[in-house]
């Protein structure tokens, strides 16, 4: 079983065990978001590193963790600003923010902090941007506890009408860059770990299958 098989057969059970809709557990690892003012934000480079807790199975910007891990999201963006002077007309004066941010199933379900700031300032048109705080276009860092409950979420890109970062914005889904589809940049299934030891599913082999082929729910057991 080759690595991406194996990640599809975890999520794709992760998925069915939660229950989610099926948009909420999409994700690419290049995502552009639509923003205020007709911008398109951009983010690439994801990667999921684990602090505490115990991961299942970890791929660039998609992981499989126990319920209160903590995780520190990081990828790239930048920010591609609209040339049509009439997409500022409605708010040529309005403070904006962009964010990194857990979708709201995550946030309701306790997750915490909920975002981290990309950039904070005001674009009154073409060419013609003022930076409170951060960049248009950099690197991001964002550490934080995934839920207790055991779910499907997503972190994606979150943006305020405000005179600086509002800790508590949610994110929402953006669209591929290739397929035009829903997608969040980072996937976390939040899952209880499995009670098991040695070959599960008795191939004679103790490996990454012997975790799915004990998904039966959330309380996993061993046979």
């Amino acid at each position: 079983m080759n690595a991406r098989f194996k990640l599809a057969s975890m999520l794709a059970v992760a998925s069915t065990l939660v229950g989610a809709p099926a948009a909420l557990a999409q994700y690419a690892a290049a995502v552009t978001y639509p923003t205020f003012h007709n911008h398109r934000l951009t983010v690439t480079n994801t990667a999921v590193a684990i602090n505490s807790g115990t991961v299942l199975f970890r791929s660039r910007g998609q992981v499989v963790v126990t319920p209160g891990s903590r995780i520190t999201v990081t990828g790239s963006y930048a920010t591609a600003r609209s040339n049509v002077p009439a997409d500022y007309a409605d708010c040529s004066s309005c403070v904006h923010q962009f964010y990194m941010a857990w979708l709201p199933a995550a946030i309701d379900a306790g997750a915490t902090p909920r975002n981290v700031g990309l950039w904070s300032g005001l674009t009154q048109g073409p060419n013609n941007a003022t930076t409170v705080l951060g960049s248009f276009n950099g690197n991001f860092t964002f550490t934080t506890t995934v839920p207790n409950t055991p779910g499907d979420y997503m972190i994606g890109f979150g943006e305020s009408l405000d005179f600086g970062f509002n800790p508590n914005v949610a994110g929402r889904l953006g669209n591929d860059s290739v397929t035009n589809a829903p997608a969040g940049s980072f996937r976390v299934v939040v899952m209880n770990a499995p009670r098991c030891n040695g070959d599960a599913n008795g191939d004679n082999r103790s490996d990454f299958t012997d975790i799915t082929s004990v998904l039966a729910n959330f309380n996993i057991t061993c046979p």
